[in-house]
């Protein structure tokens, strides 16, 4: 069924807004990255309502088939994203609500687009720095590398512009190896930081009969993937033990 592309605000204004309007107020060309974030957090959102009994099983069903669907779409670079809705979110809601009707028009039940976005914003932020820290790890492999091969070349070092006691290249490359390390580990924290999840609280304050959306002195209690039925979440242990990325994915 097709569905009319609206703006979230175009039901304060008669008309719609000029194209110059549109294209100031967009903001897919930073968020657009975000669609599979979207996806994932839309997934444990509509099987929270579905098992809450709060839609029926079947809509939550219709709508967890039609999720999994724009996620492939996503993954593939396919999307069908319309320059005329301003971001992912209201993009990935018209494809959705196209595909499973009055199903996908309740998939907002109990969400707003502020908790929305920022869960979607974290989990980006997970995968951003693990793969800083993966990337940094390559790095240092190729310098433990080098550094092994550089154990008996000599060259000067340096403190206060000015000739120093001379030292290994291998020293002066393990030198650049701590800084990187410090770096991974910043990361890592960050990280740890980011891995809470805010889907739940709402606009602002949470649902009245919860107190713990913003208890401190974290503002969520639980951790990203909460829901069970993500797959494959990225975990961080500890720096160094990182050496690779495992990324959420919905399951099959």
């Amino acid at each position: 069924m097709g569905q009319e592309r609206k703006v979230l605000w175009s039901g304060r204004f008669a008309e719609g807004a000029a194209d110059d309007t549109l294209a100031f107020t967009s903001s897919l060309a930073v968020d657009r990255r975000l669609a599979r974030y979207d996806i994932l957090g839309s997934l444990a959102h509509a099987r929270m309502l579905a098992r809450q009994g709060i839609i029926s099983p079947e809509d939550g069903e219709r709508i967890v088939q039609g999720l999994k669907e724009l996620y492939a779409q996503a993954e593939a670079g396919n999307l069908a994203i319309d320059p005329r809705l301003e971001d992912i979110h209201s993009n990935i809601e018209f494809l959705l609500t196209n595909m499973s009707e009055d199903a996908g028009a309740r998939l907002h039940t109990g969400r707003s687009r502020n908790d929305q976005v920022a869960t979607d914003l974290r989990m980006w932020q997970r995968d951003a720095a693990l793969e800083m820290i993966e990337a940094i790890h390559g790095l240092e492999h190729v310098l433990m590398e080098r550094a092994s091969d550089g154990l008996d070349i000599i060259m000067p070092g340096f403190t206060h512009v000015q000739h120093a006691q001379p030292i290994s290249l291998a020293h002066h490359l393990m030198a650049h190896f701590q800084r990187l390390t410090r770096d991974a580990e910043r990361f890592a924290q960050c990280y740890r930081r980011t891995n809470v999840s805010p889907l739940g609280s709402a606009a602002w304050p949470g649902p009245p009969t919860t107190s713990t959306a913003f208890t401190p002195p974290r503002c969520w209690p639980s951790t990203l993937p909460a829901p069970t039925h993500w797959t494959g979440s990225a975990t961080v242990i500890s720096w160094p033990n990182i050496s690779s990325r495992a990324r959420c994915a919905p399951c099959t």
